[in-house]
């Protein structure tokens, strides 16, 4: 093939349109190439920034949950501390008190004290208490008295049953000597209430 530049003025009509459209497509082929690598050039630039960019927002939006969560969790550590110290006063209002103990138990001295009766001839005298109240007293007394006498009355009263077809055989009691008629409950009762007539008789008196 020769090396001289065969111009399309030299050459046929045919022959130059030909050589003329096989150039342009040819510069319309490297123009195309140079635009498709110009295309994926800026592509890699735009990848590029985009994940550079995104590296930063996701760095700081990480910083940012790190401060709240590090917010939040002083918020509740002074939540929970406030409410130890509330449970804790709770307690200390609930609590019996705590009485204090003496210094030192002192033992108290037993005197020993002999009654000595007054000489004959000596009146006695019978003071009130302010507190103590002889008809109220009197008035109590005769209402218990009476109810344990009826009592006692009903008791001694009440037919024994007796079932039908067998027949009692009575016992031979031993008869009673002065003491067991002294320790009957009648007795004491009687004896009982002749001992508080007479207190009573000389609270009135006094």
């Amino acid at each position: 093939m020769s090396d001289t530049v065969v111009s399309p003025t030299t050459m046929s009509g045919r022959a130059g349109i030909a050589m003329l459209t096989l150039k342009l497509r040819a510069a319309q082929q490297d123009a195309d190439r140079a635009e498709a690598a110009a295309d994926a050039a800026e592509h890699a630039a735009e990848h590029e920034l985009a994940a550079a960019e995104s590296d930063t927002s996701v760095e700081q939006r990480t910083r940012a949950l790190e401060a709240e969560l590090g917010a939040a969790l002083e918020a509740a550590a002074a939540l929970v501390a406030a409410a130890h110290a509330e449970a804790a006063k709770i307690a200390a209002a609930m609590a019996p008190p705590i009485a204090a103990a003496p210094l030192f138990m002192a033992e108290v001295p037993v005197v020993a004290t002999t009654l000595v009766p007054p000489p004959p001839g000596t009146a006695i005298a019978v003071t009130h208490s302010a507190g103590f109240d002889a008809e109220v007293f009197a008035t109590v007394f005769a209402t218990v008295f009476a109810a344990k006498f009826d009592e006692h009355l009903s008791a001694r009263n009440a037919v024994p049953m007796v079932m039908p077809g067998y027949a009692m055989v009575p016992q031979m009691q031993p008869k009673p000597s002065f003491w067991q008629h002294a320790k009957h409950l009648d007795v004491v009762l009687i004896g009982l209430a002749a001992a508080i007539v007479v207190t009573v008789m000389f609270a009135w008196m006094g």
